[in-house]
């Protein structure tokens, strides 16, 4: 079943990119602006006791990239008391502090959101919740926000801004085609196979906590280094939470590294932030190096056996421990655990068989996932390859009282409304 649906997956993306003609862009799709195939619906409420049994969902709430929601909690849970947006399921959520986080959500029930964010929703005729998600939380979007959020301290962008977005959009048909392929490819069974040790698991109690599958004992720096000693400093923003590697290092030499360099870690080491856990900033050490040193941002989970290592992996990543470590979390805008929650949260410890078939399905999963994200990145591009195309054929814009108007391939089209 799993080799049919791989392969049926990858012959439906291409003959998407296929059907969309990306490279001749033939279709010639028409240019709109965001207000035109969206609204940005900010109703906003202080019935805190109409309200109090509804979710609540904050920014930290909202997974980055990915647009997953954990970690929150009810209006009277979280003793709301400041003015909130209402949102339904039809609406998208946007984060519009930092906007480079990419924190684009499509919840699926009604409740309150932070006033931090943007209720959205797509006009139906022309778009869908979807596609509309999707483009928000692709490059093409994000390199047209991110460069507006110019505020110091904490960078935001308004509502005029979003609104002027202008891009190409296909018809609804084709849309369609697109959200229904992406899903498969990225809902497959391979996809989802990392939770298959969940139900390997499901229903036996835990008689064991992380702290009893690792090494606690990680060498500091100072014991280690000379203060002239050069070493690869590890941060948070060192992590790509997407493939859960290391994406680069910083190098220092110790006596003028930052104050947070203080953890050795060494090949298999896995890091696990503590610092907003919502993020997910999460990664396994797969360079051997003696100079490796890593921030106290991180909770350093080294196993006692090799075979441990993919079954913690797999625990941290779950759902279920995100959604405990966002309860635990604390402070104001950098809400953190501790060390003591990462190890002393509670699982099952399986035997030694139940560990290889975890480790097999790990590595069979994590194998096919790379080979339908190289096919998906593939039609991102072309997607940013024919928006970047459709782009330069607008050779001039004006505006004329409240209507804004383009010149594109010898064409004049009117644009209205649109802020610039």
């Amino acid at each position: 079943m799993s080799s049919c649906l791989t392969t049926n997956s990858l012959d439906r993306m291409s003959q998407f990119i296929e059907m969309f003609d990306f490279e001749n862009n033939s279709h010639n799709w028409p240019m709109m602006s965001f207000c035109e195939f969206a609204s940005l619906d900010c109703t906003m409420t202080t019935d805190y006791d109409y309200y109090a049994d509804y979710p609540h969902i904050g920014i930290d709430s909202i997974e980055q990239n990915t647009g997953r929601l954990l970690g929150y909690r009810t209006v009277k849970e979280d003793n709301v008391k400041s003015g909130k947006y209402i949102f339904t399921s039809k609406h998208i959520i946007y984060s519009k502090i930092r906007p480079n986080l990419n924190k684009v959500a499509t919840p699926d029930f009604d409740g309150l959101c932070s006033a931090d964010s943007y209720p959205i929703l797509a006009n139906e005729e022309i778009t869908s919740k979807d596609f509309l998600a999707y483009l928000m939380r692709s490059e093409v979007f994000l390199r047209y926000i991110v460069p507006l959020s110019n505020r110091t301290g904490m960078p935001k962008v308004n509502r005029e801004q979003v609104e002027a977005f202008l891009c190409p959009i296909p018809p609804k048909k084709e849309q369609n085609k697109f959200v229904s392929i992406y899903h498969q490819a990225d809902k497959s069974e391979f996809g989802d196979s990392k939770s298959q040790f969940i139900e390997m698991i499901k229903g036996k109690q835990p008689n064991g906590k992380i702290r009893d599958l690792v090494d606690t004992n990680i060498k500091s720096v100072k014991k280690t280094h000379d203060v002239d000693d050069a070493i690869e400093y590890i941060d948070i923003s060192s992590i790509d939470s997407v493939s859960r590697s290391i994406s680069e290092t910083t190098n220092y030499v110790v006596k003028s590294a930052p104050s947070r360099a203080q953890q050795c870690v060494e090949y298999g080491d896995i890091l696990v932030s503590t610092v907003r856990p919502i993020n997910r900033n999460i990664a396994v050490v797969t360079k051997e190096s003696p100079n490796l040193v890593a921030s106290t941002g991180f909770c350093v989970l080294r196993p006692k056996e090799e075979e441990y290592r993919e079954y913690l992996l797999s625990v941290v990543l779950t759902d279920k421990y995100t959604q405990k470590m966002c309860d635990k979390a604390s402070g104001g805008l950098y809400p953190a655990i501790n060390n003591g929650d990462v190890l002393s949260y509670e699982v099952f410890i399986p035997d030694k068989e139940m560990l290889t078939k975890i480790s097999t399905i790990y590595h069979q999963a994590d194998k096919s996932e790379y080979e339908l994200r190289s096919k998906i990145d593939a039609i991102d591009n072309d997607i940013k390859s024919f928006i970047n195309e459709n782009m330069k054929r607008i050779e001039y814009r004006y505006t004329l009282g409240k209507n804004t108007f383009i010149i594109m391939d010898g064409s004049i089209c009117k644009v209205n409304p649109i802020f610039v």
